[in-house]
Formats: structure tokens, sequence, C-alpha cells
């Protein structure tokens, strides 16, 4: 599905991200910006992919 990626965290729990709100990916951890803007904390996914798995996904989901 364009613009969405899919990803594990460790204990198998599937998450379905949509690309616009991802932040920054730091390690294996997606930060996305689904949170008010004066918080200090962005909302975060600790991922079973690694970090050149997730900017494949990113990429394949940005094409087209």
């Amino acid at each position: 599905m364009k613009g969405f990626i899919e990803v594990h965290e460790e204990n198998g729990t599937r998450h379905l991200i949509n690309v616009n709100y991802i932040i920054e990916v730091i390690k294996n951890t997606i930060y996305t910006n689904d949170t008010p803007t004066f918080a200090t904390d962005f909302s975060h996914i600790k991922c079973k992919e690694s970090y050149d798995e997730i900017k494949a996904l990113i990429a394949n989901a940005m094409e087209g």
C-alpha cells in the first residue's frame, strides 16, 4: 500500500505506519510526529526490522 510501511515489534505486534508521519529513524526505532506540537517525547516503535530494512520499506512506500 503506497505511503505506508508494515513493521513488527519484538513481541510480534504489527504496525502499519503512514510514512508522512515519520520524523526520524534511529537504529531500529521509528519516531513519529503524531503527538501535540508542544510535546518533548515523540511516539515511537522499536522494530524487529533493522535500520536498513526500515529504510528500504520507506523508499518502496514512497515510489511511484
